[in-house]
């Protein structure tokens, strides 16, 4: 039944990250890819973490937290690196898809640089 079980989990989290990867060529603009990079990827390597953590608790007798810890580390690192990805995107002047609805550069003093195509 744990076979079955992580069997199961290994898939799902292939599928999302290989989706997510599909996602990415067909995106439009960075801000879509690095969207479309981070969520599928993330749900992908949480599954892929479970099923590790679940077979080696179930074959080694004993509570197995490692892959856990790394899932609480990525669940900390991504966001932040998405978020960087974005912000630096952003103040380099990358053109997105549409325009933006919201353009929080005008009440604040944020220096764009050069634009980027």
């Amino acid at each position: 039944m744990i076979e079955i079980l992580t069997s199961v989990l290994l898939v799902v989290g292939a599928l999302l990250m290989c989706a997510g990867s599909f996602g990415v060529a067909r995106s439009s603009d960075f801000f879509s890819r690095i969207h479309l990079a981070a969520l599928p990827a993330t749900l992908g390597v949480t599954t892929l973490l479970l099923a590790a953590s679940i077979y080696l608790s179930v074959h080694l007798n004993q509570l197995f937290l490692k892959p856990i810890i790394a899932l609480f580390i990525l669940f900390l690192a991504a966001p932040l690196g998405i978020e960087m990805l974005a912000r630096a995107g952003y103040i380099t002047n990358i053109a997105p898809s549409h325009p933006y609805v919201r353009d929080d550069t005008l009440t604040r003093d944020v220096e764009h640089k050069e634009a980027v195509e």
